[in-house]
């Protein structure tokens, strides 16, 4: 099959198959009264993906005729061009139908047609890029990002993915709700029992924010949560903003091996007392597939495309990026609206490669004006867009911050880990342990919770 004509002329050659279009539609009304191989075509398959502006015409009609449940023939099909007022010559469908003696062969036609239209999405692309790169006005990184995210959608039309019926995916939710053996846990677990019991951990695609005003622990929190899951051999890339990666790596040290952070940070550590504590971090950490990304100013479209190149390199499972306000992106007046766009970018990202993203945000500092400082929807720092992408919004709150200097206040290291969004299941306050000498949050055992 010659599925790139020829250069005969000075004019750039177009990746196109007139027969494979040609097969392709003439299997389909071959398979129009069965309508076997429809359900591996159409869904996929596009009028646009033909090059041949008769050839989109006529896919348009049995893509109508299939949505109305008609069988399709050559004179159904004649009828629903001509109500639709398009100019195909009846030859036109009379090559069609002798181009194929049998419609077994479609899905291949079909590919070939969507393999080329994607080389021709791919030329449009490159010159796209090709003009953008020639503005100076548009920065490298945003330039780069743009390219690779449009790259990754062509690549993803494949037309090997399988439909699933509905009936199917109900079989399959009936097997494992009916399993005596199942596990509860669908997600990635946090290793915070009070939350991974009843939300079942992080979600693939989940948009996470942890947000509080400072000192309240949550870059801690997102670090607890890595911890956790490189100890179960999860894959985890942080992007720091805000801290260096030495600065991290004393925290998850400390977090570890219960040596105070001061102590690791002032270097102070008594080598001969710890020594083993230290060699076990050590050898801990070196197959852990942990990465670290520490650049300053680092835009959005960085973000992408460093998530993108490491997600299957180092297998990763969970992306927490700390944190939100310190990012910027380029051509906005106002910050809420440019605030309102990285969080769209973190909640693609997230959807993009179906894992759970983390995302540290900082509160409006009005809070500390009330009586009652426990964080609100409304104390979220710039933008009302945080609280409409995100699927999961977690408060954190320490009384002892504000009242350990209060006379008579016993400081008892309780925190509340506040779900005031979870687009799947009820609103809920968890209590943790702080242990700030080692910056770490542990759960706690709740006294009476089977009374409540």
């Amino acid at each position: 099959m010659e599925r790139i004509p020829k250069h005969t002329s000075n004019a750039p050659i177009v990746p196109m198959s007139q027969e494979a279009e040609m097969c392709v539609l003439g299997s389909l009304i071959l398979d129009g009264e069965e309508q076997t191989i429809y359900p591996d075509i159409l869904p996929f398959l596009k009028p646009d993906d033909f090059f041949i502006l008769h050839h989109k015409m006529i896919y348009r009609a049995i893509q109508s005729l299939y949505e109305e449940r008609k069988p399709i023939d050559g004179v159904m099909l004649l009828n629903e061009l001509e109500a639709r007022k398009t100019e195909v010559p009846a030859q036109t469908l009379s090559d069609i139908l002798q181009s194929v003696p049998s419609f077994t062969n479609g899905k291949y036609y079909a590919d070939t047609v969507l393999e080329l239209s994607q080389r021709r999405a791919l030329i449009r692309q490159c010159d796209k890029t090709l003009k953008t790169a020639l503005d100076e006005a548009t920065k490298t990184t945003e330039l780069i990002g743009n390219h690779e995210r449009d790259i990754f959608q062509i690549s993803q039309r494949r037309l090997t993915q399988t439909i699933v019926p509905v009936k199917d995916t109900v079989h399959d939710l009936m097997m494992r709700l009916n399993d005596p053996n199942r596990k509860p846990m669908v997600g990635i677990p946090t290793g915070f029992e009070e939350y991974d019991t009843p939300y079942g951990g992080l979600h693939p695609g989940e948009l996470v924010i942890v947000a509080g005003r400072p000192s309240m622990g949550k870059s801690a929190l997102s670090l607890n949560i890595a911890e956790y899951l490189l100890n179960e051999d999860f894959g985890v890339l942080l992007f720091s903003v805000e801290m260096r990666q030495e600065e991290i790596v004393k925290r998850l040290l400390s977090q570890r091996s219960g040596i105070s952070y001061y102590a690791i940070h002032n270097e102070k550590v008594n080598p001969e007392a710890e020594r083993g504590r230290l060699a076990d971090f050590t050898n801990w950490i070196q197959d852990r597939k942990f990465v670290i990304v520490d650049t300053p100013q680092m835009q959005p479209t960085e973000i992408l495309s460093i998530s993108r190149t490491l997600k299957h390199k180092h297998d990763i499972r969970l992306v927490i990026l700390d944190y939100l306000q310190l990012l910027t992106m380029s051509g906005y007046h106002h910050r809420n609206d440019e605030i309102a766009s990285i969080s769209r970018q973190m909640k693609l990202l997230a959807r993009e490669l179906d894992i759970p993203v983390i995302v540290v945000s900082q509160l409006n500092r009005q809070l500390e004006n009330r009586e009652d400082k426990r964080p609100q929807m409304a104390d979220l720092r710039e933008s009302g867009a945080i609280e409409q992408d995100a699927d999961v919004i977690l408060f954190l709150y320490r009384e002892d911050y504000y009242k350990k200097k209060q006379k008579g206040y016993t400081v008892n290291n309780e925190v509340e880990l506040i779900v005031a969004k979870h687009r799947n299941g009820p609103t809920s306050t968890i209590p943790l342990q702080w242990q700030g000498g080692i910056m770490r949050f542990d759960n706690l055992a709740i006294v009476g919770k089977d009374e409540k």
